[in-house]
């Protein structure tokens, strides 16, 4: 043990009421062994004066609240014990884990908890977690686990509300993946701005298919990043392979974003859901190169309710919105990709 060694032992016992008994048999089980004693309800002078103590190693065991998750550096200090480690969250445990290891020095952290009590799922996942995320700079990958753990919400769910619900996800992600990368000092890169169509369907990932948010979160990244044809086909095959039949929401994500792919092309100028109708126009250039009677063909073909227009020397197309209308979208808008040009 770090006493043998030389090294200062914090004992974490997270209850003031009984803190002393523990500290008292303590000390009856090491009669050897200087043990102090510190948690909140002391007067900060008497706070000061133990952890000074226990700098200059007058204590080499401190027993003592979680009052030493924060701002505390005792290099000298190697082992942590943590009693009823079960009862506090992982991020909090990593961060009292840290109290030790300060120096060069090797260091252990004991997870303690009562073999009478029967651990939750959380609880048992939680101590895991410490156990497998030892290494230097692990905080990220923690908190990550942290939000698998505990749940986001319905952030990621059908029912996004309050600042979700007004930019989107999508638009989340990307604010998220800035704001880490200028934390990092990672100069973003500017590309050109992907159009986006801010349709209002119901695509989201629901918990029976994915029912880890990191999952989640790892799946809506992956999507928002698609910027081509081939690369969403790519993933939806994959991810058919991987979790099966697609439910309905998911189908529509995958939709929306062959959407967003196909607005971008350089024959659309414009596209636009109205509560009642769906609207779009295209280039000039596009307008004045294609074959116009195909293109009716190719309309009338597809619902008998769209109304083609041509002004100011480009063609409009708007029909109203009915239940499967984004299929629709996306059935014109790649008849249009296949339309021939006029004949000089």
């Amino acid at each position: 043990m770090s006493l043998h060694s030389n090294g200062q032992v914090f004992y974490l016992y997270n209850n003031v009421k009984e803190i002393y008994n523990v500290a008292r048999k303590l000390r009856e089980a090491l009669p050897d062994v200087e043990i102090g004693v510190a948690h909140g309800q002391m007067s900060r002078d008497d706070i000061e004066d133990v952890m000074m103590q226990f700098t200059d190693n007058q204590y080499q065991v401190l027993v003592c609240t979680t009052i030493i998750e924060t701002g505390i550096d005792i290099p000298n200090a190697n082992t942590i014990l943590i009693e009823d480690a079960d009862h506090f969250g992982l991020s909090q445990l990593y961060q009292i884990k840290g109290r030790v290891g300060r120096s060069d020095r090797l260091a252990y952290a004991y997870l303690m908890y009562s073999p009478q009590r029967q651990l939750s799922e959380v609880a048992m996942k939680r101590l895991k977690s410490i156990k497998e995320f030892t290494q230097l700079g692990s905080g990220y990958k923690i908190a990550m686990r942290d939000l698998t753990i505990r749940g986001a919400g319905d952030m990621l769910g059908p029912q996004q509300a309050g600042f979700i619900d007004t930019v989107g996800i999508d638009m989340y992600i990307e604010m998220l993946n800035s704001a880490i990368m200028e934390k990092k000092g990672i100069k973003k890169v500017e590309k050109p701005v992907m159009k986006k169509a801010n349709i209002k369907v119901d695509a989201y990932i629901p918990g029976q298919f994915a029912n880890e948010d990191y999952e989640k979160i790892t799946l809506y990244q992956r999507i928002e990043k698609i910027e081509t044809k081939q690369e969403l086909k790519a993933m939806l095959e994959e991810i058919k392979d991987n979790y099966g039949k697609l439910p309905k929401a998911v189908q529509l994500l995958f939709e929306k974003k062959r959407l967003d792919i196909l607005i971008n092309e350089p024959y659309v100028e414009n596209f636009q859901e109205q509560p009642k109708r769906i609207s779009m126009s295209f280039t000039e250039t596009w307008s004045n190169a294609i074959d116009g009677v195909k293109l009716f063909e190719f309309m009338t073909c597809i619902s008998k309710d769209i109304q083609l227009r041509y002004v100011n020397r480009k063609i409009t197309l708007q029909f109203a919105k009915r239940k499967d209308w984004l299929i629709t979208v996306i059935e014109i808008l790649e008849s249009c990709e296949k339309l021939e040009r006029k004949e000089a």
